[in-house]
Parts: C-alpha cells; structure tokens; sequence
C-alpha cells in the first residue's frame, strides 16, 4: 500500500477492559503491523459522569500485557499521564480547545445550530409522536432560528442532517446505504466545551490523520453520523471496516452473565498473552491454512482484513484453555518459570525448582493458575499419615530403599528395576505418597526431578522414620 496507513483504537475508560475491545486493538494492532502502519490509542472519555482514571490506566496496562505497543498515544509513567506522539494530547478530556474550534466551524457554516428545546417539551413531542404512531425524532423546533428565543437557554448543540442517502463501502461488508432522514437532527454536543461522541470522534479523526477505521459492528449506526459531519467540515473521511460482534456460545452478545468479560481477568487466572492474543485473532478472522496454533509475529505476517468474517464470532472459553495449554507447552522453561512466580506469592520457591517444575509439569494444565493449584506438593507438603504410607504393606524397606537411591542422586534410574522385583503398586505408591504428602499427585520421578536430590531423600526418610 502506498499511502500512510494510520489507524487508532479508541476505547472510552467507563468500565474494565472488555475482551471486545481488546479483541478490536488487536485487529488494528496486526493490520498496522502487517502493512507498517501506525497504531494509535486515543481514551474518549469525555463521559464525565461515567469516565474514571482507574479504568483508563486498566486499558493501558491490559493493552502493554498483550504486548500491543502503540506507536502514538497515552502512557503512564511515574503515576502521571504523559504523550507519546505528534498529534496529542490523546486524551479526549483534555483536547476541548480542538472540539470548541471545529465546532464553531460548523455553526458559523450553518452545518450546526443551537436548540433550546428542554428534556420536558423533548419528551412531549416525544409522547404525541408515539400516540400518533410516528417514529420518534426531532422535530426540528430550533432548527431556522435567528436567534434564541426569550427566556430560553441553550441545550445543546445539534448537527443539521441533510436529506439523501449516506453510501459508504465498508472493507468487509461492501457497500452499506442509510437514508439521512432517519439519523434525525442529532445532538453533537452539550455546549462548546462538551462534545458528544459522534462529533468528538471526528474531530479527532481528522486531526490525527486517520486513514482506516476498524471497530465493531456496533458502530455501524454511527458511521452515517460521522460521514455527514466530515462532509461538513469539508475532509476526508477514513475507510470504516466493521467487525463481527463476539458472541456468547448461546449467540448471545457476550456478558458476564455467560463468560468473564474483563481483560485482566484472563490474566490473573493464569492466561497467557501470546495464548489471548492468538484466540481473539481467531474471533472473527482465519488464517490461510488450518492451523490454530499462532505465534504473535505469525498472525502479523498473515493477517489481512480481507479474511475477517461478517457474522459473529464465539467466544469458546474451551478453545481458549486448549490454546493456552499449546502455548505454555511452547514456552521456555526459565520463560515459564517467570510467568509462574506471581502465581506462587509466598512460597519461599528458588529459582532453580521453579524451573524444574515448569519443565517437569509443562503442558499438564490450561492455566498457570491450575499449575500452581496442583502444585500444593511444592508449596504446602505435609507428612501424611502411617495408614496413607504403607496401605500396599512393607512400605518402610522401599521408601528407606529410595531414600538411599535418591541421596545418591539415581532415584530416577533406580525406580523402574526396583519395582519391577517388587511390586509396582508396592513400591510406587508409597514412594508418591511420602513425596508429595497427597494421595494423587504427579509420579514419583516428575516430584523427585523438580524437589532434587536432597529435598526428596529427606521426605523418604522422614516417610521410612514415621513407620519405625
């Protein structure tokens, strides 16, 4: 492509991260990456009621953990909001001056006008439409005033809409029409320093340079709104490619009511990034072949918008486990062991055995934090009872037995030959069980691999002792 493709994602921080939202900056994450674009974070909070920092640095920090760097936009360091670009500041809240002068723009160009009309008479023209089972909308009361009428005060700032139809080719959907009388006279703004969203988006849309917008279906009601006021302002719009909504299994629109919708909920539950980046590429979008499996540098280097789908995409939370258990399978074990360690906050754990048990039970749980639940062995190990050790019988000559070999170093070797004289449950078992402390736990070698030479001669011999 010859232009400079720029393309932004632009969440508003009025709750926590969404994984929709995070599915949609991954689209436009990879489409920049793939074609050497630029990839911009804007926070449309101008929500003042509803906006809150804590959820604006959630998006921030959800984002960096998926490994999305943009190249323009917000970034927190040292507590305090800073910019990162030529085109900011990237918060809406603090670009007012830029919104107060394109909206004076497009009252001086008669584009724009002010309406007077209060909440009350609004919802009275509202009743009388319904009663006369006509659609409800605007009626139009101020749009030819000269002036503002006595007594009354400014509402807001409304968009005079066009008749005609609003054409526009979507990149995944083809040519979308909407007749203009439809959208109304609709609201753009509170006053000169209170924009609403449609209009706050183009604003910024033309300041940054926007070239490609891609955000989910859901925004196609506004696409038509946006068109018409970049054709006021006399610019050229962006190309919109809208993407199929995430599903719940029921094809319901995702909610909690049926999967966790936070972020970083993913993540505190053991997910990994690569793993959530390489699922939510495939809500919506396939590669050319058949695999399932993909490195984040491998969906860059396939993904193309061309291949993203127009129905809805499902989110299959036992899809996700599979991919995760894939990719922890492919990480390696020092990598593994980093990722782990918050999942074992507490546990006096060296370096060395926490790599040991990454490697040792690698690809044997979905989650880190089903690894780290299995792993109460390592973490909280108890000397179980009499009873527990030598339910075969004569336990105490095969722990003192493995005892000896593991001092030595050859639990390992000596295990298999040893219980095959006499007796694989006679010799298994108790040796498992004074390892791990549990009646089910991994098998005697994969304990003894991560607990080490030393740490597992002194469980056996506790074992052997306690049958004295």
């Amino acid at each position: 492509m010859s232009e400079q493709i720029r393309v932004r994602m632009a969440p508003s921080p009025t709750g926590h991260l969404h994984v929709g939202t995070a599915r949609a900056a991954l689209f436009n994450y990879l489409y920049a990456r793939h074609y050497g674009a630029t990839f911009i974070l804007r926070l449309e909070d101008t929500d003042q009621e509803r906006s809150r920092d804590e959820f604006a640095r959630e998006i921030v920090e959800g984002l960096e953990w998926m490994g999305m760097r943009w190249d323009e936009g917000p970034y927190v360091e040292g507590g305090e909001w800073r910019s990162r670009g030529d085109f900011g500041p990237y918060l809406q809240s603090q670009r007012t001056e830029t919104y107060r002068t394109y909206l004076e723009r497009l009252l001086a160009s008669g584009h724009a006008y002010w309406c007077y009309c209060t909440k009350e008479e609004l919802e009275a023209e509202r009743a009388r439409q319904q009663e006369a089972k006509q659609a409800p909308r605007y009626a139009g009361t101020c749009r030819e005033l000269s002036g503002p009428p006595e007594g009354k005060i400014a509402q807001v700032v409304r968009f005079k809409t066009p008749g005609g139809d609003v054409t526009f080719a979507d990149v995944i959907r083809g040519e979308i029409k909407t007749d203009a009388a439809l959208l109304d006279d609709f609201a753009i703004a509170k006053g000169l320093d209170v924009p609403l969203y449609n209009f706050a988006v183009v604003a910024d849309d033309i300041e940054m340079q926007i070239t490609h917008v891609i955000r989910g279906e859901d925004h196609i009601s506004n696409t038509p709104k946006q068109l018409l006021i970049f054709a006021a302002l006399g610019a050229t719009p962006p190309r919109y490619a809208h993407l199929p909504l995430v599903l719940a299994a029921d094809r319901t629109k995702l909610s909690k009511r049926t999967s966790e919708t936070s972020l970083l909920a993913y993540r505190d539950q053991g997910f990994l990034p690569s793993a959530l980046v390489n699922f939510f590429a495939l809500l919506g979008w396939h590669p050319a072949g058949d695999r399932e499996v993909l490195s984040p540098d491998e969906l860059i280097a396939e993904f193309t918008i061309e291949r993203v789908q127009k129905s809805g995409a499902v989110f299959d939370e036992a899809k996700l486990r599979h991919i995760n258990r894939e990719h922890i399978k492919l990480m390696d074990p020092r990598d593994l062991a980093l990722a782990l360690r918050p999942f074992f906050a507490g546990a006096n754990l060296s370096d060395e055995v926490l790599e040991r048990f990454a490697a040792a039970e690698q690809g044997r749980a979905d989650t880190l934090a089903e690894m780290a639940a299995g792993a109460a062995w390592l973490t909280s190990y108890e000397l179980p009872g009499a009873d527990v050790l030598d339910r075969q019988g004569g336990a105490r000559a095969h722990l003192e037995a493995a005892a000896a070999a593991a001092a030595s170093g050859r639990l390992e070797s000596w295990i298999a030959p040893y219980a095959e004289e006499h007796g694989k449950k006679e010799v298994y078992w108790p040796v498992r069980v004074a390892l791990s402390g549990s009646e089910k736990s991994p098998d005697p070698v994969s304990l003894a691999a991560v607990l080490g030479p030393e740490e597992s001669a002194a469980r056996l011999a506790a074992a052997a002792q306690k049958l004295q």
